[in-house]
């Protein structure tokens, strides 16, 4: 481009008049300045596109896992509070629940907090301990274990499989309490939403227990009306 342009300048220099050469040359040489400048940004832009291109399409995934999560983490609490009322009827969880005294859970927050801290490794007792303290320690913990099986039953009863409930819990836990709907959206809305709109790749393999979560939802809604 900038070779052409210099030839063609070339032809008018030697048709121009003489008092028309100088200014036609300097004009002449300003345009291959700016044509040169044109093919140097055109190639920055074709090295830099495509960087960018992937750039952007991460940002517009990382923004669809965000705005599922913010739409659908919370009905998985909501499913969780409706488990405690459940689990609070059963005498498994009630005669455990005692076993914990001051310790009992008092919300489905607590109960899942309960369930967490069994995955931590008993600390080891000192040589010190007495043998009441060892004892008091494991009744606890029979205790705790108790209060988890009646919340996995109590999990059943309301409709989702155990296997069911550790997904949709994986899905909140990909996420975080910085999500929110926004605004009060139904179990109803949220299922024909999802149909409409699909599920992100990132949480796929949550989808038919979300699914199934949501409808039990919708219809302890509509039961409640």
């Amino acid at each position: 481009m900038v070779k052409k342009q210099g030839e063609a300048a070339q032809v008018a220099l030697e048709e121009c008049p003489v008092s028309f050469q100088q200014p036609l040359a300097d004009l002449t040489s300003a345009c291959e300045r700016v044509a040169t400048a044109g093919e140097s940004s055109f190639k920055l832009l074709e090295q830099w596109d495509p960087k960018y291109g992937e750039k952007l399409e991460e940002l517009l995934l990382e923004k669809e896992r965000r705005d599922f999560a913010a739409q659908y983490r919370e009905f998985v609490e909501d499913f969780e509070v409706l488990v405690f009322d459940r689990v609070r009827d059963l005498a498994k969880y009630q005669e455990a629940a005692a076993a914990l005294g001051m310790h009992q859970p008092r919300s489905a927050k607590d109960v899942l907090h309960l369930i967490h801290t069994l995955r931590c490794p008993e600390k080891p007792g000192s040589a010190a301990a007495s043998q009441r303290a060892v004892e008091r320690a494991a009744k606890e913990r029979a205790a705790k274990e108790q209060v988890k099986e009646a919340w996995y039953e109590a999990v059943e009863l309301e409709g989702l499989t155990r296997a069911e409930y550790e997904s949709v819990c994986r899905f909140k836990g990909s996420t975080n309490r910085a999500f929110h709907r926004g605004e009060d959206t139904s179990p109803a809305i949220a299922l024909k939403l999802l149909a409409k709109n699909g599920v992100p790749l990132h949480y796929a393999s949550s989808k038919e227990a979300l699914v199934k979560m949501l409808e039990l939802l919708a219809r302890t809604a509509a039961g409640a009306c």
